[in-house]
This record gives C-alpha cells, sequence and structure tokens, in this order.
C-alpha cells in the first residue's frame, strides 16, 4: 500500500486540509514488496487518517486507486435536514447518519455504472462510515451515472474514487470522469473545486527576489548593416566622433577615463542602431498544440483514436469493441513514439555528426525540452546558488595562503621586468581589423546589445576610435567588460540537478574583440618564448583529434607486431575550465614572460568578472566568478594550455613515455 499525504494550512483561519492519496493492491496481487492482507491495508489507511485528522473542523479529502468495487451499496444512512448541518459533527451525532446542505450540489442518492462488488467493498464502507467520510462518485454534478473509471479486456470497474469529509463538501464543485485515455487503463477522475478567495493583506512584502528581462537583441538584416555603416557618415555623428577623439587626447589616461570613453562609445552605437535596426522583443512564445513531427500520418491515426474511445464510452459492455480499441491503442502508441525517436534521434546525429555545431538544430532540440525547464523562482535561485559556489574561490587542493603566495609573486615577477614590447607595444589598425574579419556572425550580444554583424559594419572613423579605447585599456591595465550571462543548456539526467547542465556565457562583443587581439600577441610570444611540445594537439592550430588517434594506432601495431606490451591512460577532465586556479593561472603567466599592462590587464580581467544566469528571458542577480577560465572568452583556451603545459613536458621516471594533457574537443 502507497499512501502520499499533502497538507494545506490556510493562513486566514489556521485551519488544516489534507489530501491523502492513496493505492491499495487487489487481494491476489503477485508484485514483490508488497501486502496483500486486505484487512491490514484498509486498518493502515484508516490509522494514518486518525493520526492527522486531530481537529473536526480540519478538511480531509481522500482519493485514489482503491480497488473497491462497492456496487451501489449504500456508503451511509443520509439524514438530510440543511438547518442542522452546522452542528455537524461537534454534536457527537452517531456516524451511521450523514447530513448534506442543500447549497451543495451532492444528491443522497449514489448511482453506479458498476453493479458488481468485491472482498475490499466492506473495508471501503467501513472505512467511510467510522470516518464521516462521503463517496462523492456517482453522485456529483458531471458524474451523476458513476461512470466507470477502468476499462480492462476482462470487464470495467469504478476502483478509482473521490471521497471528502463533511467540513470538505462546502468547497466542493463538481466531479467528472475523463474520457479513456492512450496511457493508462484508467480514465482520468477530474475534481472541481470553488476557489477560496483571501482577503487582501496589508503591508505585505515584497518578493524576495525580482528579476529583470534579459538584455534584448537587435534584428540585424543586410539592409540594416548597409544603412548603420551610411549612418555615421552623417554629419552629427561625424562631429560626435570628432568630439570624443579630442576628449581622449586632452583627458589624462585614468580608469574614469577609459570607462567614460567606452560609454560614451556604446551609446554612439545604440543611437544608430535603434535608428536602423528592429528590436528582438523575447516574449515567450506558446507551446503549439502538436510537434513539426507530428505530420499527417499522425493526425489520421490520432482521429481514428479518438472515434475509437468514443464508440468504447458509449459501449462499454460489448467485450468485441474493447477488445479491438486495446488493438487501436497499442498501434497508435507504436506509431507515434516511432516517428517520435525517429525525430529526435536525426536531429541528434546532425548536432553531434556536424563539423561546427547547428544553432538552429540545437535551438529547435532546446524548444522541445521547453516544458521542463519551468520558470519558478526556485528553480531560478537554485541554479543561481549552485553557480556561485561553483564559481566561488574554494580549491579543494590549494589553500588561502598558498594562493595569496602564488599572486604575490605573480605581481613581483611582473613589476620587476621590463615591458615585453611584442605584448606591450600598441595595438595597430591592422591587428584591429584582422581581429574584426576573425568575429563569427549570430553570436548573441551581452547588456550593451552590441553584436559582432555591427563592429564589423563601423565606419574607418569608429574603428579609430575603438583602437584608442583599446590602446588606453591596454595602457592602463583595465578591462571594462567583465560581466556576462550564463544560460545553463541541459545535457543529460535529471533536469532539477543544475550539474547536469552545461554553462553558455554570452560576453561582451567588444570585450571579445579586444581579447581576439590579446590572444594573437600571446600565440606569437609562446611560440617564440614558450613553444608547446608536438604532443600538444588540443587547442592548437593546425592540430586536430585524428592526429592523436593515428598515433596511438600506429603505436598499438607497431607492438603488436614485436608481441610486447603496451598500456594506455585517458584521463577525463571535469569541468576543466571551471576549476583553474586564477592565482596559479597568473603565476604561470608572469614566469613566461607576460608583464606590464597586458598582465595588468588580464589581472583585472580576472578579479572583477561576474556572472548572470538567464532562464526564459529572466536574468538572475550578479555573482562573482572567482574561479576558472573566463567564459566564452577566446583567450581561455590558451589559458588553459598554460596552466597544463608542465604536465605536457613532465617525463614520467624509468619510462620511455612522456604524459600528454592534449585534450579533444567535441
Amino acid at each position: 500500500m502507497n499512501i502520499v499525504i499533502v497538507k494545506i494550512t490556510d493562513p486566514d483561519s489556521n485551519l488544516n486540509t489534507f489530501v491523502v492519496n492513496s493505492y491499495i493492491p487487489p487481494k491476489n496481487s503477485k508484485q514483490k514488496n508488497r501486502t496483500n492482507c486486505s484487512e491490514a491495508n484498509f486498518d493502515a489507511l484508516q490509522e494514518k487518517i486518525t493520526s492527522i485528522k486531530n481537529n473536526p473542523s480540519d478538511e480531509l479529502l481522500l482519493l485514489g486507486y482503491l480497488n473497491a468495487r462497492i456496487g451501489v451499496a449504500p456508503d451511509f444512512h443520509m439524514y438530510d435536514r440543511a438547518d442542522e448541518f452546522e452542528l455537524f459533527p461537534e454534536t457527537g451525532r452517531s456516524s451511521d447518519f450523514m447530513v448534506i446542505p442543500d447549497v451543495v450540489p451532492i444528491s443522497q442518492n449514489r448511482n453506479s455504472q458498476d453493479k458488481i462488488t468485491n472482498r475490499h467493498k466492506n473495508l471501503l464502507l467501513d472505512l467511510c462510515g467510522s470516518q464521516n467520510l462521503l463517496i462523492l462518485n456517482g453522485r456529483t454534478i458531471g458524474d451523476s451515472a458513476g461512470k466507470y473509471t477502468c476499462y480492462k479486456w476482462n470487464g470495467n470497474s469504478v476502483v478509482d474514487y473521490f471521497i471528502a469529509s463533511t467540513s470538505f463538501l462546502h468547497r466542493f464543485k463538481s466531479l467528472s470522469v475523463g474520457e479513456h485515455t492512450l496511457f493508462s487503463d484508467h480514465n482520468p477522475v477530474l475534481l472541481s473545486l470553488w476557489h477560496r478567495r483571501r482577503a487582501p493583506q496589508r503591508n505585505s512584502q515584497a518578493p524576495a527576489s525580482i528579476y529583470e528581462e534579459a538584455p534584448f537583441r537587435y534584428k540585424i538584416t543586410e539592409e540594416g548593416l548597409a544603412n548603420f555603416t551610411k549612418s555615421f557618415e552623417q554629419p552629427e555623428f561625424i562631429q560626435g566622433i570628432s568630439q570624443l577623439t579630442k576628449d581622449v587626447e586632452s583627458t589624462p589616461k585614468t580608469h574614469e577615463a577609459v570607462e567614460a570613453l567606452n560609454r560614451h562609445i556604446t551609446e554612439l552605437i545604440n543611437d544608430v542602431a535603434k535608428k536602423v535596426f528592429d528590436i528582438s522583443k523575447q516574449t515567450k512564445n506558446p507551446k503549439p498544440k502538436f510537434a513539426s513531427w507530428f505530420d499527417g500520418k499522425r493526425h489520421t491515426a490520432r482521429r481514428l483514436f479518438k472515434r475509437s474511445i468514443k464508440i468504447v464510452d458509449n459501449n462499454p459492455d460489448n467485450q468485441r469493441i474493447k477488445t479491438r480499441h486495446r488493438a487501436n491503442s497499442k498501434g497508435y502508441r507504436k506509431i507515434v513514439n516511432k516517428k517520435r525517436d525517429d525525430f529526435f534521434n536525426s536531429l541528434k546525429k546532425k548536432i553531434k555528426n556536424g563539423k561546427t555545431i547547428s544553432w538552429r538544430d540545437f535551438k529547435k532540440l532546446k524548444n522541445y525540452k521547453k516544458e521542463e525547464v519551468q520558470t519558478e523562482t526556485e528553480q531560478l535561485n537554485s541554479f543561481h546558488q549552485f553557480y556561485s559556489e561553483l564559481y566561488s574561490d574554494n580549491h579543494p587542493t590549494v589553500d588561502t595562503l598558498t594562493k595569496r603566495a602564488l599572486l604575490e609573486e605573480a605581481n613581483a615577477l611582473s613589476e620587476g621586468s621590463a615591458p615585453n614590447e611584442s605584448l606591450n607595444s600598441p595595438f595597430t589598425s591592422d591587428e584591429l581589423n584582422a581581429a574584426l574579419g576573425e568575429l563569427k556572425s549570430g553570436k548573441a550580444s551581452s547588456f550593451d546589445h552590441i553584436s559582432n554583424e555591427m563592429l564589423r559594419g563601423l565606419s574607418m572613423n569608429m574603428r579609430s576610435l575603438l583602437l584608442k579605447l583599446f590602446n588606453l585599456c591596454l595602457e592602463t591595465g583595465v578591462y571594462l567588460w567583465s560581466k556576462s550571462v550564463i544560460t545553463p543548456i541541459h545535457k543529460k539526467g535529471c533536469i532539477r540537478n543544475p550539474d547536469n547542465y552545461r554553462a553558455i556565457a554570452v560576453c561582451s562583443c567588444i570585450g571579445k574583440l579586444l581579447s581576439t587581439m590579446l590572444l594573437s600577441r600571446l600565440v606569437n610570444h609562446r611560440q617564440i618564448s614558450h613553444p608547446d611540445p608536438p604532443n600538444q594537439a588540443g587547442f592548437t592550430k593546425g592540430s586536430q583529434c585524428n592526429d592523436h588517434i593515428f598515433t596511438l594506432m600506429s603505436t598499438i601495431e607497431k607492438y603488436k607486431k614485436v608481441k610486447s606490451k603496451i598500456y594506455a591512460v585517458f584521463i577525463d577532465l571535469r569541468k576543466a575550465f571551471d576549476l583553474v586556479c586564477r592565482q596559479a593561472l597568473m603565476f604561470k603567466l608572469a614566469c613566461y614572460g607576460v608583464n606590464g599592462g597586458y598582465y595588468d590587464i588580464i589581472k583585472d580581467m580576472y578579479s572583477k568578472s561576474e556572472g548572470h544566469i538567464k532562464m526564459n528571458g529572466k536574468i538572475s542577480e550578479a555573482f562573482k566568478i572567482l574561479k576558472g577560465t573566463e567564459q566564452g572568452h577566446p583567450l581561455s583556451p590558451e589559458f588553459f594550455k598554460v596552466y597544463f603545459k608542465k604536465l605536457s613536458d613532465l617525463e614520467l621516471p624509468d619510462t620511455r613515455w612522456t604524459f600528454s594533457d592534449s585534450l579533444s574537443v567535441g
């Protein structure tokens, strides 16, 4: 026997409503770990009801699959005197009588299409009599005939009940038995209640968390981009760009000056964008009634199945019709499941086997799971808390003193050496144009609403102004685009567990453009001074996973020919990027000759980073990101190689093998 109890307390009256959902197995049940003694099951249910209902005015609603067929036997001797309803049950009236008020839409006589009884009949009736409970099936609006609730090959029955206490009757509105469905032999039984209106509360507290709307996006079109570029040639914008250029040259190079210049550039770009682009509002589109894979053949099968349901409902005692309906149900389920499985398998195969991720297919697959990812405050709070703890500065292997010492030594190495010219010389227009050419279309924008397409469409004057901003950042060691919007994408497992999600971070496109220019310099610097070993193929231009596969297969074939043993070790780093110790990363960068303004801008980037969780158009409050490489930044893969380079160079003692940290990107 299974029992689930839900307690609902009315804050106005402090009265309790207990909803008891119970399943009692049949007498001859053969399932394991199940008590087949009917008397013991009903006694346990009665004891549970007695223990929870301490106050006589408490309301009780018992429902479930009780496996009791009681036919048309009366569950009570009715005592129809509405004027005494208020006195019941405080007067101590005998449980042989039941009072039903006139205002309640319940009949004294109970009807039922099921005329057969079984061994559970008297047990259920005794339970109702001892607890002053009333069976609602067959005596209410919507089910006055007492319709069958279960259709099986060997007969129909009424075994699913709603049973209520007398104090609960004033809430009752109607009860109905739904049509036979594809998923169960039992019909859905629906109970409707009157809504209890609560008086408005004064001085009510505000919600614990009020979430803002996610940043909007511009609808980028070819015509809009052409107009976007031409708009900067208008006199008003040319004058604004010239004034900003003069201000940069005359203003002292401070942190405030960098912030002011970035703010003015962002406002100028958005002023032009609002005139030529439409804003894409993030509205919740209603979910379609049918999925795209539910084609014409599936609609025809569904229509025939619905017709079969009506026929079996109109002829519940016809065994031939029920047998045919059972076959129709299985056939309909089979063709629907096959079509759905083929659709999702094809979609997943396209995403998995494609050379690049098809975001259109990825979004389509995500939309079919949207109903699982709820938008309740509790869920957004749980994701916020999970990622706050994940990115907190807690490391199981590095203590606080060690991290502090690493950062102090890194700062000393950077300050104690002359600035590296290859890293700290001013950016050139060629570097900016090369970085702009590497920007990919279709990427999301962040809080500043500026996309890669808009950056590529900037006029020469605006590019010159943007270059001055980047050089000012490099000279002062300031990074201004540390906020990111993190969207969790479900991978596998329980959808309620945030650990089963992949975090997709969206950062400012201006910040990623600067990171691309910084990355190009770091790659060139390391190729000259600290090159990667030959066995490093992960995140390396011109290398791929097939290189390691070829090496492994060649080694295996070689030692198979000489009949010698060979051993291989595969290491899977879980959440590798998220668990990088930032203090140790700064120390390794300093050891590789990263210093001056380049070092300062990286340190500023990694000391001020924040994240917001985005779910269904809402974003959470900001939380600090103090661990791991920056999400969504072009620099992150190169930093990860720097962090693990020592392992690639490490030779294991007394062996001929080199330990490799090469990673494959899937």
